[in-house]
């Protein structure tokens, strides 16, 4: 299964749009990118241990993505229980598909997890770093 013509053209646009940025420019990415980056993800740069599930090819964009343009995937960094990095929650079924991408300064950051109380819609939930 491949990408939509619509998925193809956002991460286009937004590998121009970091091309234009300085590489000590802050940059913060916080979207719902349609992918699982998941739970162990030791064996990159751009993420750490604390994902939800499985990575699937939506989740490798986003890693390729963030390991080519020097980014963290903010979420993955914090070990918090599963109510506290799921962000998308249906029935039973938890998931992790809204990311706080940061270039370059992961190491000021203190925290990173969902707010379960709080939600977007009905079965979104609040990220915050």
């Amino acid at each position: 299964m491949g990408c939509t013509e619509e998925e193809k053209d956002f991460w286009d646009q937004l590998r121009g749009v970091m091309t234009k940025m300085s590489d000590t420019e802050v940059v913060w990415i916080e979207k719902d990118l349609n992918g699982h980056v998941g739970e162990g993800s030791l064996d990159t740069e751009g993420t750490a241990n604390y994902g939800v599930g499985i990575q699937n090819k939506g989740g490798d964009k986003i890693v390729d993505f963030a390991t080519a343009k020097c980014m963290t995937v903010v979420n993955t960094y914090f070990q918090k229980r599963l109510t506290r990095r799921a962000t998308y929650t249906s029935g039973e079924q938890s998931t992790q598909v809204d990311y706080i991408l940061c270039s370059p300064l992961l190491q000021k950051v203190k925290d990173c997890h969902v707010l379960p109380k709080e939600s977007v819609t009905k079965q979104r939930k609040l990220v915050v770093c």
